[in-house]
Protein backbone atom coordinates (compact mmCIF):
# COMPACT_ATOMS: atom_id res chain seq x y z
CA UNK A 1 0.00 0.00 0.00
CA UNK A 2 2.84 2.25 0.92
CA UNK A 3 4.69 1.68 -2.10
CA UNK A 4 1.42 2.67 -4.59
CA UNK A 5 0.94 5.89 -2.63
CA UNK A 6 4.86 6.22 -3.49
CA UNK A 7 4.46 5.70 -6.97
CA UNK A 8 1.25 7.81 -7.25
CA UNK A 9 3.12 10.73 -5.48
CA UNK A 10 5.88 10.49 -8.24
CA UNK A 11 3.88 10.68 -11.19
CA UNK A 12 2.09 13.78 -9.70
CA UNK A 13 5.43 15.00 -9.55
CA UNK A 14 6.20 14.93 -12.76
CA UNK A 15 8.20 11.61 -13.18
CA UNK A 16 7.84 8.27 -14.73
CA UNK A 17 8.62 5.18 -13.36
CA UNK A 18 11.50 4.61 -16.06
CA UNK A 19 12.70 8.06 -16.40
CA UNK A 20 15.92 7.72 -15.03
CA UNK A 21 16.85 4.88 -16.83
CA UNK A 22 16.23 6.36 -19.62
CA UNK A 23 18.99 7.32 -22.56
CA UNK A 24 19.65 9.87 -24.90
CA UNK A 25 17.46 10.12 -27.87
CA UNK A 26 19.08 10.06 -31.69
CA UNK A 27 18.37 14.19 -31.98
CA UNK A 28 20.05 14.44 -28.91
CA UNK A 29 23.04 12.42 -30.29
CA UNK A 30 23.11 14.18 -33.47
CA UNK A 31 23.33 17.60 -31.67
CA UNK A 32 26.24 16.58 -29.23
CA UNK A 33 27.93 14.98 -32.16
CA UNK A 34 27.73 18.67 -34.37
CA UNK A 35 28.61 20.37 -31.41
CA UNK A 36 31.35 17.89 -30.77
CA UNK A 37 32.72 18.14 -34.46
CA UNK A 38 32.59 22.54 -34.18
CA UNK A 39 34.64 22.17 -30.98
CA UNK A 40 37.19 20.16 -32.60
CA UNK A 41 37.38 21.83 -36.11
CA UNK A 42 37.97 25.44 -34.29
CA UNK A 43 41.03 23.51 -31.73
CA UNK A 44 41.92 22.47 -35.41
CA UNK A 45 42.13 25.56 -37.19
CA UNK A 46 43.80 27.52 -34.14
CA UNK A 47 46.47 24.92 -33.72
CA UNK A 48 47.05 25.26 -37.51
CA UNK A 49 47.34 28.98 -37.43
CA UNK A 50 49.82 29.03 -34.11
CA UNK A 51 51.81 26.82 -35.92
CA UNK A 52 52.31 28.57 -39.01
CA UNK A 53 52.31 31.87 -37.20
CA UNK A 54 55.34 30.15 -34.89
CA UNK A 55 57.05 28.88 -38.40
CA UNK A 56 56.82 32.05 -39.33
CA UNK A 57 58.28 33.95 -36.89
CA UNK A 58 61.08 31.22 -36.24
CA UNK A 59 61.54 31.32 -40.17
CA UNK A 60 62.46 34.73 -39.82
CA UNK A 61 64.40 35.32 -36.55
CA UNK A 62 66.69 32.73 -37.96
CA UNK A 63 67.24 34.96 -41.55
CA UNK A 64 67.79 37.62 -39.70
CA UNK A 65 70.37 35.80 -37.16
CA UNK A 66 72.71 34.74 -40.02
CA UNK A 67 72.25 38.12 -41.83
CA UNK A 68 72.98 39.87 -38.75
CA UNK A 69 76.31 37.19 -38.39
CA UNK A 70 77.14 37.52 -42.09
CA UNK A 71 77.17 41.27 -41.68
CA UNK A 72 78.97 41.09 -38.77
CA UNK A 73 82.14 38.74 -40.57
CA UNK A 74 82.26 41.26 -43.19
CA UNK A 75 82.47 44.69 -40.71
CA UNK A 76 85.43 42.27 -38.58
CA UNK A 77 87.57 41.94 -42.34
CA UNK A 78 86.48 44.99 -44.09
CA UNK A 79 87.91 47.42 -41.00
CA UNK A 80 91.20 45.77 -40.63
CA UNK A 81 91.45 46.08 -44.56
CA UNK A 82 94.66 46.78 -46.63
CA UNK A 83 94.57 50.62 -48.22
CA UNK A 84 97.28 51.95 -50.31
CA UNK A 85 98.70 55.41 -49.46
CA UNK A 86 97.06 56.85 -52.76
CA UNK A 87 96.76 60.87 -52.83
CA UNK A 88 93.24 60.69 -53.92
CA UNK A 89 90.86 58.47 -51.72
CA UNK A 90 88.35 57.67 -54.92
CA UNK A 91 91.71 55.55 -56.39
CA UNK A 92 91.44 52.49 -53.80
CA UNK A 93 88.60 51.24 -56.00
CA UNK A 94 90.56 49.08 -58.66
CA UNK A 95 93.55 49.19 -56.53
CA UNK A 96 92.80 48.25 -52.56
CA UNK A 97 89.80 46.79 -53.53
CA UNK A 98 87.40 45.33 -56.39
CA UNK A 99 83.84 45.89 -56.97
CA UNK A 100 81.73 44.41 -59.88
CA UNK A 101 80.16 46.84 -62.14
CA UNK A 102 77.40 48.01 -62.35
CA UNK A 103 75.34 45.92 -60.23
CA UNK A 104 78.20 45.49 -57.20
CA UNK A 105 77.09 42.42 -56.22
CA UNK A 106 80.97 41.33 -55.54
CA UNK A 107 83.77 42.65 -54.10
CA UNK A 108 87.89 41.41 -53.24
CA UNK A 109 89.84 42.73 -50.87
CA UNK A 110 92.60 41.90 -48.87
CA UNK A 111 93.12 41.67 -45.20
CA UNK A 112 95.49 41.70 -42.13
CA UNK A 113 95.31 39.44 -39.06
CA UNK A 114 97.57 39.02 -36.58
CA UNK A 115 98.68 35.58 -36.32
CA UNK A 116 101.13 35.06 -33.49
CA UNK A 117 103.91 37.59 -34.04
CA UNK A 118 103.58 38.51 -37.60
CA UNK A 119 100.56 39.72 -39.80
CA UNK A 120 99.28 37.74 -42.01
CA UNK A 121 97.53 39.29 -44.99
CA UNK A 122 94.18 37.54 -46.91
CA UNK A 123 92.73 38.11 -50.54
CA UNK A 124 89.01 37.98 -49.45
CA UNK A 125 86.26 37.66 -52.14
CA UNK A 126 82.70 37.61 -51.93
CA UNK A 127 80.79 36.53 -54.93
CA UNK A 128 76.96 37.12 -55.31
CA UNK A 129 75.59 34.73 -58.14
CA UNK A 130 72.29 33.98 -59.94
CA UNK A 131 70.56 30.62 -58.37
CA UNK A 132 69.38 28.50 -61.73
CA UNK A 133 67.09 25.57 -61.28
CA UNK A 134 64.72 26.68 -58.91
CA UNK A 135 62.60 29.98 -59.75
CA UNK A 136 60.40 29.95 -56.29
CA UNK A 137 63.86 29.89 -54.41
CA UNK A 138 66.43 32.65 -53.27
CA UNK A 139 67.45 34.82 -56.46
CA UNK A 140 71.41 34.75 -54.83
CA UNK A 141 73.63 32.07 -54.09
CA UNK A 142 76.46 33.95 -51.88
CA UNK A 143 79.84 32.55 -52.12
CA UNK A 144 82.93 33.25 -49.95
CA UNK A 145 86.67 32.21 -50.47
CA UNK A 146 90.00 33.06 -49.00
CA UNK A 147 93.29 32.66 -50.23
CA UNK A 148 96.73 33.47 -48.44
CA UNK A 149 97.88 37.04 -50.27
CA UNK A 150 101.83 37.16 -51.10
CA UNK A 151 102.37 40.87 -51.53
CA UNK A 152 103.75 42.49 -48.59
CA UNK A 153 104.23 46.42 -49.19
CA UNK A 154 101.89 48.58 -50.86
CA UNK A 155 101.30 48.42 -54.57
CA UNK A 156 100.07 50.92 -57.18
CA UNK A 157 98.51 48.52 -60.12
CA UNK A 158 95.15 48.81 -60.98
CA UNK A 159 93.10 46.05 -62.11
CA UNK A 160 89.50 45.15 -62.31
CA UNK A 161 87.31 42.20 -61.55
CA UNK A 162 87.44 40.54 -64.71
CA UNK A 163 91.35 40.67 -64.81
CA UNK A 164 91.86 39.62 -61.37
CA UNK A 165 94.79 40.45 -59.50
CA UNK A 166 98.52 38.96 -60.16
CA UNK A 167 98.63 35.16 -60.05
CA UNK A 168 102.16 36.03 -58.38
CA UNK A 169 100.81 37.87 -55.28
CA UNK A 170 98.30 34.70 -54.55
CA UNK A 171 99.08 31.90 -52.25
CA UNK A 172 97.22 28.62 -52.01
CA UNK A 173 93.58 28.75 -50.94
CA UNK A 174 92.91 28.53 -47.61
CA UNK A 175 88.77 29.10 -47.36
CA UNK A 176 85.98 27.76 -49.42
CA UNK A 177 82.73 28.81 -47.87
CA UNK A 178 79.48 28.39 -50.13
CA UNK A 179 77.22 25.52 -48.10
CA UNK A 180 77.54 28.02 -44.75
CA UNK A 181 75.12 30.21 -46.36
CA UNK A 182 73.32 27.72 -48.60
CA UNK A 183 70.34 28.57 -46.08
CA UNK A 184 70.08 31.93 -46.42
CA UNK A 185 67.53 32.96 -48.76
CA UNK A 186 69.69 36.12 -50.07
CA UNK A 187 67.60 38.21 -52.89
CA UNK A 188 69.93 41.02 -53.08
CA UNK A 189 73.78 42.43 -51.94
CA UNK A 190 75.48 45.17 -52.75
CA UNK A 191 78.71 46.81 -51.90
CA UNK A 192 78.92 50.94 -52.17
CA UNK A 193 82.25 52.77 -51.76
CA UNK A 194 81.44 56.19 -49.94
CA UNK A 195 84.41 58.97 -49.85
CA UNK A 196 83.57 61.31 -47.44
CA UNK A 197 83.51 65.41 -48.85
CA UNK A 198 86.73 66.35 -46.36
CA UNK A 199 89.58 64.68 -46.09
CA UNK A 200 89.08 62.54 -42.55
CA UNK A 201 91.78 59.71 -43.52
CA UNK A 202 89.21 57.60 -43.66
CA UNK A 203 86.54 56.10 -46.22
CA UNK A 204 83.28 53.88 -45.70
CA UNK A 205 81.58 50.64 -46.83
CA UNK A 206 77.97 50.32 -47.15
CA UNK A 207 76.60 46.91 -47.00
CA UNK A 208 73.47 46.63 -48.14
CA UNK A 209 71.51 43.02 -48.13
CA UNK A 210 67.73 41.49 -48.79
CA UNK A 211 66.70 38.16 -47.95
CA UNK A 212 63.94 36.48 -47.73
CA UNK A 213 61.71 35.86 -44.15
CA UNK A 214 59.42 32.81 -45.23
CA UNK A 215 57.94 30.95 -48.24
CA UNK A 216 55.27 33.91 -48.87
CA UNK A 217 58.17 35.92 -49.98
CA UNK A 218 58.28 38.15 -47.15
CA UNK A 219 61.69 40.70 -47.71
CA UNK A 220 63.96 41.65 -45.14
CA UNK A 221 66.07 44.64 -45.40
CA UNK A 222 69.43 44.86 -44.06
CA UNK A 223 72.55 47.50 -43.95
CA UNK A 224 75.44 48.63 -42.34
CA UNK A 225 78.33 51.20 -42.73
CA UNK A 226 81.67 50.37 -42.17
CA UNK A 227 84.63 52.74 -41.33
CA UNK A 228 87.67 51.86 -42.73
CA UNK A 229 91.10 53.49 -41.83
CA UNK A 230 93.39 55.11 -44.64
CA UNK A 231 97.02 55.96 -44.62
CA UNK A 232 98.28 59.64 -44.25
CA UNK A 233 98.28 60.85 -48.06
CA UNK A 234 101.18 63.08 -48.85
CA UNK A 235 99.93 66.49 -50.27
CA UNK A 236 100.06 68.36 -53.59
CA UNK A 237 99.76 71.92 -52.63
CA UNK A 238 103.46 73.33 -53.29
CA UNK A 239 106.16 71.69 -55.57
CA UNK A 240 108.62 72.16 -52.09
CA UNK A 241 110.46 68.46 -51.79
CA UNK A 242 110.94 69.21 -48.13
CA UNK A 243 106.77 69.97 -47.77
CA UNK A 244 106.58 66.80 -45.74
CA UNK A 245 109.99 67.48 -43.59
CA UNK A 246 109.19 68.19 -39.84
CA UNK A 247 111.08 71.65 -40.51
CA UNK A 248 108.93 72.81 -43.08
CA UNK A 249 106.03 75.29 -42.19
CA UNK A 250 103.19 75.93 -44.10
CA UNK A 251 103.50 80.14 -42.80
CA UNK A 252 106.73 80.46 -43.69
CA UNK A 253 108.45 78.11 -46.39
CA UNK A 254 111.67 76.93 -46.97
CA UNK A 255 112.45 74.70 -49.20
CA UNK A 256 116.04 73.72 -48.05
CA UNK A 257 115.26 73.47 -44.32
CA UNK A 258 115.71 69.25 -45.51
CA UNK A 259 119.22 70.08 -46.56
CA UNK A 260 121.88 69.87 -43.82
CA UNK A 261 124.40 72.55 -46.04
CA UNK A 262 121.09 74.53 -46.63
CA UNK A 263 121.07 74.63 -50.23
CA UNK A 264 119.70 72.69 -53.00
CA UNK A 265 121.67 69.17 -54.51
Amino acid sequence: MNERHGLLARFRDGHRPDSECRGFTLLEALISMAVLIVVITVLTEGVRLMSCQLKRATGGLGQIQQATLLLERIRTELSSAVMNPLIGSHDHQGNSFLISEPNGTSIQFVTERQEGSIRQRYLISYEARSREGNPRGPALALRRKEWRFLRSGPWTERFTLSSGWPTAWIGPLVDNKESQYQSLALEDLRWLFLVPDSDEARVFFRVKLVVRSDEEGRLLPLSTLISVPTPDRPEVASRCPCLMAPCFHPEIPDCDCCFESGGRP
